[in-house]
């Protein structure tokens, strides 16, 4: 069709097109060229111009501006830019006119100039290709609006809030690379957005290489049963490693390939290769993974060492567990024994089954397996003999251990690291007398401080200047429980706080304060009390042994002992005796015996005690003899013959000239004698204090 011919009205089209311009539009002259779609149309309008300047151009231009129109029908276009001239045409220079697609197949080109809107109320079908020129994100966007960015080069679409990247689910507000397994909607996955963060979502989100997070809003961080490092330096940092961390070594998850379930792995002994990392440990156990199986089924592991060849095999045999139930579609984790495990040092694990319906999961890999057929139910030592058939895949199957102590990485420390069951170790990069507070809300009050660079814990101050430094409070000791030094018991409450006890003050002692008020010293079984002091304040003073100086008192320096007792002797030494009072004696009442010098059927009495009291003597009759009137035996015995002070009781006595006979004097008595003869039927009386 020639370029300025315009077809007429038809009435029998199916399809329409409408175009509306509400500005200038500048429209090419050309072809164009319909696509029918299958859906149905009632007709085709185009404009009926009034032409500015000639009928044929104005015809010219309502059939280009017709074939826009066909986008907003239920029909389809395909359309090509073609070089022509160009007319201008102004808002309302036309009428609508009816013109089918087949009158329009025609024209191959349609253009639309800056500002223009085109509307497609039915489907957009473009049979090559759609070319959208780059351009910067538009500043009012409509929902549903594309746009390819020049910058980041992606297409974008808006959807009501921001401009999603096309294929990623990413915001394209903020550019992100290298993001996979994002799901949006109900389900696992996370949320991005631009400005604010967005709803909490379940599931897991992984960085990995190197980047910066500003700001992480989450209430559960998860380091996958791992030790979770935080590090005050940009670059990679040492990690203090606590001794007991648990870890692993080898695939512990799911392999990228899950084979199926079948009988290959009955009877089918499979090593992998495993290396440790930059710090050795324990074994606890050996997991892996099995795709099936049922209840019942059992599974063996074993832990091997690496032969060393080129390339290399299991070797000896390090550990090897019991049989145990096997978990169907999922880890089965089995104990095994101890083994002292080197650091950056190859493993092999083995494992073998007695089910006929599992598979195995997997990653590629070189050389990284080894298997032979051994019969289940025990483990080779050493793994083979004869070789083994390598196989390319890394197995889902790991070990767990707990780490020795070390260092892992370098540069720098960890400030802090939150092991695997909790353990929490904090290290400043350098020592400081605050390395680690607690503080009120306010932050105006330190409750609680660690001073590293002394080795100092504070409670309730800022500083501490000793070892442990308490302010402003009490200490409390529930029943049952002591205070130890160097792991001996110093302050112990009973179970029922009936006795609080300072022990270990001396080697195998102890201090109770008893319920009713007492206070005791004790040795640490209690069998001996010391001291004991009463509720009134009396005092006992018992030695487990008898002993010449089982109590004493000395002066400040030691060098003389003013009081001591001797328990053996039963005997109380004393340097210097000052009395400002009463001296009264007591003790056991010493025996009296008269002599012949009491004349016949005499009465002799004595009251009081072997050092102080009074003998009586009432003579009888047919006296004729001077000689011994009394002896008297001691209750308890002198060391030797004692010195003893006689005075007479009354005047017969004093008129009598009664003496103590030092010639018959023991330890064990003594005798009153006379030089005359004594009165018959007399009372003679004397007083005697008598002293070692």
């Amino acid at each position: 069709m020639p370029p300025n011919r315009i077809p007429g009205e038809t009435t029998g089209g199916s399809d329409s097109v409408a175009v509306s311009n509400s500005t200038d539009t500048i429209i090419p002259s050309g072809s164009l060229e319909a696509v029918q779609d299958t859906g149905a149309l009632a007709e085709t309008r185009i404009p009926d111009l009034r032409p500015p300047r000639s009928k044929a151009w104005i015809w010219k231009t309502a059939v280009v501006v017709a074939v826009c129109g066909i986008l907003a029908g239920g029909g389809a276009l395909a359309l090509r830019r073609g070089q022509s001239n160009q007319s201008r045409l102004q808002s309302g220079d036309f009428a609508i006119t009816k013109v089918s697609l087949a009158d329009l197949g025609k024209y191959n080109h349609v253009h639309l100039g800056t500002g223009q809107v085109l509307h497609v109320n039915g489907v957009l079908q473009v049979a090559g290709s759609l070319v959208l020129n780059p351009g910067s994100q538009p500043t009012n966007p409509q929902v549903g609006q594309l746009y390819y960015d020049k910058i980041t080069n992606r297409l974008s679409y808006y959807d009501g809030q921001d401009f999603q990247i096309v294929g990623t689910g990413a915001s394209s507000g903020n550019v992100i690379s290298n993001i996979t397994n994002i799901l949006s909607g109900v389900g696992n996955g996370v949320q991005l957005q631009a400005a604010t963060p967005g709803s909490q979502q379940i599931g897991n989100f992984n960085i990995s290489g190197t980047g910066t997070v500003g700001r992480l809003d989450t209430t559960v961080i998860d380091s996958q049963g791992g030790t979770f490092y935080i590090n005050p330096v940009s670059s990679t940092a040492q990690q203090s490693i606590a001794v007991g961390t648990p870890a692993t070594a080898g695939l512990s998850v799911v392999g990228s390939t899950v084979g199926p379930p079948n009988s290959g792995w009955h009877s089918d002994l499979s090593g992998t290769k495993i290396t440790m990392g930059n710090v050795g440990g324990t074994s606890t156990a050996i997991s892996v993974y099995f795709n099936g199986g049922t209840v019942g089924d059992h599974v063996q592991v074993g832990l091997y060492e690496d032969n060393g060849d080129v390339p290399s095999k299991p070797g000896a045999q390090l550990a090897a567990s019991a049989s145990v139930l096997l978990t169907p579609n999922g880890f089965t984790t089995v104990p095994i024994p101890s083994v002292a495990l080197n650091a950056n040092t190859t493993y092999w694990l083995a494992v073998n089954t007695d089910s006929n319906t599992v598979g195995r999961a997997y990653n590629g890999g070189s050389k990284a397996s080894c298997f032979k057929s051994s019969t289940y139910g025990f483990m080779p030592d050493p793994f083979q003999t004869t070789g083994c058939f390598y196989d390319d895949n890394v197995y889902s199957i790991y070990l767990n251990y707990l780490l020795g102590a070390g260092t892992s990485g370098s540069l720098s420390s960890a400030a802090m690291a939150i092991g695997a069951n909790g353990q929490a170790l904090f290290q400043n990069s350098a020592d400081s007398n605050t390395a680690f507070q607690v503080q009120n809300a306010a932050g105006t009050s330190t409750i609680f401080n660690i001073d590293t660079l002394n080795g100092r814990v504070s409670i309730g101050k800022a500083s501490a200047q000793y070892k442990l430094d308490i302010a402003g409070g009490d200490i409390n000791i529930s029943n049952g429980h002591s205070i130890r030094f160097s792991g001996l018991q110093v302050l112990n409450s009973n179970a029922d706080a009936s006795i609080i006890s300072v022990t270990n003050f001396m080697p195998g002692g102890m201090v109770a304060v008893q319920a009713d008020g007492g206070f005791a010293v004790r040795n640490a079984d209690t069998l001996y009390t010391y001291l004991n002091i009463n509720s009134n304040g009396e005092a006992t003073f018992t030695n487990k042994a008898n002993s010449s100086t089982a109590f004493q008192i000395q002066n400040a320096d030691g060098s003389a002992t003013i009081l001591s007792v001797d328990t053996s002797a039963k005997t109380v030494h004393v340097s210097n005796l000052a009395i400002s009072g009463h001296i009264t004696t007591s003790g056991t009442t010493p025996a009296i015996a008269a002599g012949a010098a009491a004349c016949t059927t005499p009465t002799v009495t004595v009251t009081g005690n072997d050092t102080s009291g009074t003998i009586s003597v009432v003579t009888g009759t047919g006296c004729g003899t001077n000689g011994t009137l009394a002896t008297l035996t001691f209750g308890t015995a002198f060391a030797g013959a004692p010195r003893v002070l006689l005075t007479p009781g009354n005047a017969a006595a004093l008129s009598l000239g009664s003496y103590v006979n030092n010639g018959t004097a023991s330890g064990t008595s003594v005798s009153i004698g006379t030089n005359t003869t004594p009165t018959g039927s007399t009372t003679y009386i004397w007083n005697y204090w008598i002293t070692q």
